[in-house]
């Protein structure tokens, strides 16, 4: 397998079903065999029988862990499950647009230890939803310094919206 995709659902099968659809739509305009070279791992967190039953007919493994673990419990145990170098982590609500895991995967190739897609909160993509906070030890120091008086609050402020500037 060249990559495992771990979707991650509670009580969500029409979306989880939508998003498998969408990902082997995507797959196969990347070029890749979405039976041979991709390892499917939906990990449900709670579905009724009818639930189970739409997503039995996935073309996924379905992992039931027996309890909702939740989001970060169901990819510990999907990427514990999975074979694969590579991985794509998601909620099954995400929309995937065509030319992700080709950009994905592009981004991977050419040196990147980890690659994220742009986020939009909405279809039309006209709000870009801001990066995930940098974790350096500098940041992390702003950060707690930001509650110690108005002006470093100020400061972390500027700090974080230069950096969300970059990304979009």
């Amino acid at each position: 397998m060249r990559l495992a995709i771990v979707l991650v659902h509670y009580h969500t099968p029409a979306l989880a079903a939508a998003a498998v659809e969408a990902l082997r739509r995507d797959a196969e305009g990347a070029g890749l065999d979405p039976d041979a070279e991709i390892e499917w791992l939906l990990v449900d967190n709670g579905s009724d029988a009818a639930g189970r039953a739409l997503l039995d007919a996935l073309p996924v493994q379905r992992i039931e862990p027996g309890e909702n673990l939740g989001y970060a419990g169901g990819v510990n145990l999907g990427v514990a499950r999975s074979s694969a170098p590579s991985l794509v982590l998601m909620n099954p609500d995400v929309l995937v647009l065509p030319g992700c895991l080709r950009a994905l995967l592009d981004a991977l190739a050419a040196g990147a230890a980890v690659a994220a897609p742009r986020q939009w909160w909405d279809e039309e993509r006209r709000l870009l939803l801001p990066p995930a906070e940098p974790r350096t030890r500098r940041d992390e120091i702003a950060s707690l310094l930001a509650g110690v008086g108005p002006r470093q609050a100020q400061r972390a402020r500027r700090r974080w919206r230069r950096h969300a500037h970059r990304h979009w």
